[in-house]
C-alpha cells in the first residue's frame, strides 16, 4: 500500500489516483502516512490519554472552593481562639 502525499489516505499500489481526494499518486519515493480510506488519521493513543498541559490559570470553581475552604478554616480557628 502507498499513501497520498496530500491527505495521507491509504491507496493500493495499483491505484493511480487517491481514493479520498483524487490527487495523482507518485509511484516512487516515500509513501505518506497511511490512514483509513474514509477519514483522517486518529491521534495516537498516548496523545489521547495525556493530561492537558497546564496553562498557569486557575479555573473559577477551583478558586471559589479554595476561598471557601480558607474561610472555613479561618472561622474555625477564630472560634477556637475566642
Amino acid at each position: 500500500m502507498t499513501g497520498c502525499d496530500r491527505c495521507g489516505a491509504q491507496a493500493l499500489a495499483v491505484e493511480t489516483m487517491c481514493p479520498v481526494c483524487g490527487e495523482e499518486l507518485r509511484t516512487h519515493g516515500t509513501a505518506g502516512i497511511p490512514v483509513r480510506r474514509h477519514g483522517v488519521a486518529p491521534p495516537p493513543p498516548m496523545e489521547m490519554l495525556a493530561a492537558p498541559e497546564p496553562t498557569g490559570r486557575v479555573s473559577l470553581p477551583a478558586l471559589g472552593l479554595g476561598m471557601l475552604g480558607t474561610g472555613l478554616i479561618a472561622a474555625g480557628l477564630g472560634l477556637w481562639l475566642w
